[in-house]
């Protein structure tokens, strides 16, 4: 199954669902990703909390 739109200068795009699975997977991927870097810095701030 595809759908059919349009980017922004007018042209038609197809996008079939496998790619907006696989947009849908990447983006959780990097949030994920994101989030455990947030996390890890968050950390390191409270290791160093009252060392300074």
């Amino acid at each position: 199954m595809s759908s059919v739109g349009k980017d922004l200068k007018s042209n038609s795009v197809t996008v079939s669902m496998d790619e907006v699975r696989k947009l849908a997977q990447l983006v959780e991927e990097t949030v994920k990703f994101i989030d455990k870097q947030v996390k890890d810095g968050l950390l390191e701030d409270d290791e160093h909390v009252g060392t300074g």
